[in-house]
């Protein structure tokens, strides 16, 4: 019996080990794709503000964002785009029964609060920009931007953006304002939830 345990630490052990040597020899290309801010793809150089009341100011966005008034209704700007970052309600009930989404019941803002605190540490710009001032974007490994780090749709490649390395207005909203940072935050918080 020992020997058959060992049999199999064994054979995990290489199982690991060629998973490692083959993504660490994948095309380029599928690297990019995958990890978006990977070489040759390093993400967006968006440029933001961090609010100099960082405490009162983001505590008060992600109060807003949490409850639904975080943002305004989706508009259509002149290129044709449509900009929603609206926030889309929670569902309730049991997992057989659920009703309508209802953007009357917001995110519990002290979650919600808690989650921004572990994925920004409540900053907006990168370590390097001063309260008050303007500067690059925090933008995480995995291209992850802003105070609520988001990640999704944010990608360069694909109907994500105009095409690569030129973002849609929505990304670079979602990029620069932190406002509409923690309203799509919220928004996909809401629908993960739902």
């Amino acid at each position: 019996m020992d020997r058959t345990i060992t049999v199999r630490v064994a054979v995990a052990a290489l199982l690991s080990l060629a998973a490692v040597a083959w993504l660490q020899h994948a095309p380029a290309s599928a690297d990019a794709q995958s990890l978006p801010c990977q070489s040759p793809n390093r993400g967006f150089d968006f440029d933001t503000y961090e609010a100099n009341n960082y405490v009162t100011n983001y505590a008060q966005a992600i109060q807003l964002a949490a409850s639904g008034h975080g943002w305004i209704a989706p508009y259509t700007i002149a290129s044709g785009e449509t900009i929603d970052l609206s926030y889309p309600g929670l569902e309730t009930g049991t997992g057989a029964s659920r009703t309508a989404p209802n953007t009357a019941l917001g995110i519990p803002a002290s979650i919600f609060k808690s989650i921004i605190w572990a994925e920004s540490n409540w900053g907006n710009g990168a370590r390097s920009v001063a309260y008050g001032g303007v500067g690059p974007s925090l933008v995480s490994g995995d291209c992850g931007y802003g105070i609520a780090q988001v990640t999704s749709g944010m990608g360069q490649f694909g109907s994500d953006a105009l095409e690569p390395g030129v973002p849609s207005a929505r990304q670079a909203l979602i990029g620069t304002d932190y406002m509409a940072n923690l309203a799509e935050g919220a928004r996909i918080l809401a629908g993960k939830w739902n």
